[in-house]
């Protein structure tokens, strides 16, 4: 297998001849964050030592076989460099984060606010601070939105929770993607009792070496009642909301309060009744009438997103596997098969 990484100046041009060969590349691609990558070199290479330095890009490749399709590993920058070595070996070892990290270095300034628009232009907006990049979106509603003082990353992170979307880096330079996800990437994980023939040249197969499954159902909520920004009687609530879907608005009088919340049938026949009380950072971008129901269902979204997601237990796959020639993206799909004794807390 080899392993190499193209290397661009901040400004994007590209620096040297030709590509570092690598002894070793790693990278964790996040959903909904920054990753990381790493790369290792001989330190005995001028030219790695010349261009694997702070702040310079590098797009990292590796080909399985001669006769293989080159795949992209990740893309990323070099925050930090460490030179060590023994009698018999130097290494040069640099680390940084993948490319989303451009997208914290822009700030949205104070009051950039959003009425009653679509979440892909939002979006859209968004991105186009930040010099190049650009964004894909579907799914979300039309909602309102305001930021202050945040970078340009947070504010689309704040954005995602509010709609139940997620985000993440696309598949070319400078660009992201936003939407619910979950495409079949193409590949099974399976533990074969033995390797048959053939079985080592399918590239969207991979072998299982250890597995590890939990369950978890202690954050699970069945009713959630949301409050948006505000103090006591004049909280956000769902008053003035005018969605309905996935949930139902129900409202009760406790307290001598009318409180409202959404519930899922479906969660409370399985696991009973479970209140929390949801503190959203939403409020109205004025007291006009269609400001605060814009908020209100703005607000709705973002609870039904969330008890969309607690409302069932999590089931945690942790999986280590060999022969992955395929790539797989975070809020992708892979078809897990397996017989046998797994770990499981």
């Amino acid at each position: 297998m080899r392993v190499w990484a193209d290397v661009y100046s901040a400004a994007g041009a590209r620096q040297g001849a030709g590509p570092v060969a690598l002894k070793a590349a790693g990278v964790t691609r996040v959903l909904d964050g920054v990753g990381t990558i790493r790369l290792s070199a001989p330190g005995t290479d001028a030219r790695a030592r010349a261009l694997l330095v702070n702040e310079n890009h590098v797009r990292i490749y590796t080909q399985a076989t001669d006769d293989a399709a080159v795949r992209e590993m990740g893309r990323g920058v070099i925050r930090k460099v460490r030179a060590s070595g023994s009698p018999t070996d130097w290494s040069l070892d640099v680390e940084g984060p993948d490319d989303l990290d451009g997208l914290t270095r822009v700030s949205t300034k104070l009051l950039r606010k959003y009425s009653a628009e679509t979440t892909s232009d939002i979006v859209d907006d968004l991105v186009a601070l930040v010099s190049g990049w650009s964004a894909t979106t579907t799914g979300g509603n039309t909602t309102d939105a305001r930021f202050d003082a945040v970078s340009v990353l947070k504010a689309l992170l704040g954005l995602c929770e509010q709609q139940g979307l997620h985000l993440r880096a696309g598949t070319s330079d400078k660009t992201i993607e936003v939407g619910a996800f979950g495409s079949d990437a193409g590949l099974r994980l399976v533990n074969p009792v033995q390797i048959m023939a053939g079985m080592e040249a399918q590239d969207g197969l991979a072998f299982i070496e250890t597995i590890d499954i939990e369950q978890d159902s202690e954050p699970v909520c069945t009713r959630l009642y949301p409050l948006g920004s505000g103090i006591g009687e004049a909280w956000l609530t769902l008053l003035n909301a005018t969605r309905n879907t996935p949930y139902t608005r129900q409202v009760v009088n406790v307290n001598g309060i009318d409180q409202h919340f959404l519930e899922d049938f479906a969660a409370v026949a399985q696991y009973g009744v479970i209140e929390k009380m949801g503190k959203f950072n939403i409020a109205p971008l004025s007291n006009s009438a269609a400001d605060v129901e814009n908020a209100a269902n703005a607000l709705y979204d973002q609870a039904a997103a969330w008890l969309t997601r607690y409302s069932e237990r999590l089931d945690s796959y942790q999986v280590t596997a060999k022969k992955v020639r395929a790539t797989i993206r975070p809020g992708d799909k892979v078809r897990l098969v397996y017989n046998g004794v797994v770990t499981r807390d």
